[in-house]
């Protein structure tokens, strides 16, 4: 796959070698599960809540699952997020995965993050990410005049690569892959995080099968949250120097999410 400008092939017979045995096996197990539309209420809910609550959002399953399969009254400001969020994840559902597009995803999903001008529009200041609960700084996000340039040979990669025939694994891993160099570019103010993990169920589902949007990987990275972090911050701090070799503990992380619970 040569004609790949920013990802690449190079790392994935590492990360092939530490899949589970159960891999293909736990792959095809989510394909038995019910797919109707209460089901994508539910595994949206599920993927909303966690991808929030890393970004520090206070919102319950139980309550957001009771306010959206039963109606009930929530606290307003606990759910105006994730439902921008929800909306998000029904757009990719139904739309195309592509450039313009996903610029209209990060619009919906960021409605109550950033200002209007702000929204689907990519970012003109420098960025240093911290983790969230103890704002140490993890790393330096790709420098703000190099953005556009980054982010679109990023999305000529993805475009490539879905036109492309690839394996389970290999799927899984460009992925992974997507969603990592995705974060380290944060081309966005905000919504950056939410907007990767969207992005790396997208691309999953347009490759293999809309059962995936089932996979709870929101919640396994919230549940994992020390590792999801040192797993990016492991590949390097400044953006020009990263070091993709070292990304196979953040990369094996959505296969595990498979039968994660």
């Amino acid at each position: 796959m040569s004609e790949l400008q920013i990802l690449s092939l190079a790392y994935f017979e590492d990360f092939k070698k530490s899949l589970g045995q159960n891999f293909e096996t736990n792959f095809l197990s989510i394909k038995s599960k019910p797919l109707d539309t209460d089901s994508f209420k539910s595994y949206n809910s599920i993927a909303v809540v966690f991808s929030s609550r890393i970004e520090g959002e206070k919102i319950e399953l139980d309550d957001y699952l009771s306010y959206k399969l039963l109606k009930n009254k929530v606290e307003e400001t606990l759910v105006e997020k994730p439902d921008d969020l929800y909306e998000a994840y029904i757009f990719a559902q139904r739309e195309k995965l592509k450039f313009d597009n996903f610029f209209k995803a990060h619009s919906i999903l960021s409605k109550s993050l950033l200002p209007q001008e702000q929204q689907g529009r990519m970012r003109f200041g420098q960025k240093v990410i911290s983790a969230e609960k103890d704002g140490k700084i993890t790393y330096e996000a790709c420098q703000a005049s190099d953005v556009p340039k980054e982010f679109r040979k990023l999305f000529e990669d993805i475009d490539y690569l879905l036109k492309k025939d690839l394996t389970l694994e290999e799927s899984f891993y460009f992925a992974s892959y997507i969603h990592l160099v995705f974060v380290k570019i944060h081309p966005f103010d905000d919504g950056n995080g939410r907007s990767a993990r969207l992005l790396e169920k997208w691309f999953l589902a347009r490759k293999l099968d809309i059962a995936v949007w089932s996979i709870n990987s929101e919640k396994y990275y919230h549940d994992h949250l020390p590792e999801y972090y040192k797993n990016l911050e492991d590949v390097g701090f400044f953006y020009d120097n990263l070091d993709y070799g070292k990304a196979n503990g953040f990369l094996g992380m959505l296969a595990k999410a498979i039968s994660y619970e």
